[in-house]
């Protein structure tokens, strides 16, 4: 049987969430999406940002990004067919990495079957090396303060 899903509004937030997700070519969390999409809706909450990530996940139109050690970060479904990505030292931002060639996966073992693989690379990505203003980080609101 499948999933029924109830008809949801369009509302000027859930747009301003879903346009930040489908802009920005990164996995962000919940504290970024909100910081970007309340610029385009005032008096927007971080409550409503959790809601709309919440509708979204359980409609399949984004996916979790999980980072050992940090909350969860969204990207549009299907963004990323690559489980390989770049944390900046600097900022923290994640980027998601081109795929890496198949011979990356270790050789199945007896009673063990690879299902999916996920790589972490931690470093300076050369936007942050090349842009010293790219890193900035709004201690304030705790996110980046660029794309």
């Amino acid at each position: 049987m499948g999933k029924t899903f109830q008809k949801l509004r369009k509302t000027k937030q859930r747009s301003a969430v879903g346009k930040v997700l489908a802009e920005f070519r990164r996995p962000l969390n919940a504290q970024e999406i909100f910081s970007f999409a309340s610029r385009d809706v005032s008096g927007m909450g971080i409550a409503t940002v959790y809601r709309c990530i919440n509708d979204m996940m359980r409609r399949g139109e984004i996916e979790s990004v999980e980072i050992p050690g940090q909350p969860p970060r969204y990207q549009p479904a299907g963004s990323s067919n690559s489980f390989s990505r770049m944390i900046c030292t600097q900022c923290g931002r994640v980027f998601n990495m081109k795929a890496m060639k198949k011979k990356a996966t270790p050789k199945q073992t007896e009673g063990f079957i690879v299902q999916r693989r996920e790589i972490l690379f931690y470093g300076l990505p050369q936007q942050c090396e090349n842009n010293e203003s790219y890193c900035k980080f709004d201690e304030e609101e705790g996110i980046p303060v660029s794309q």
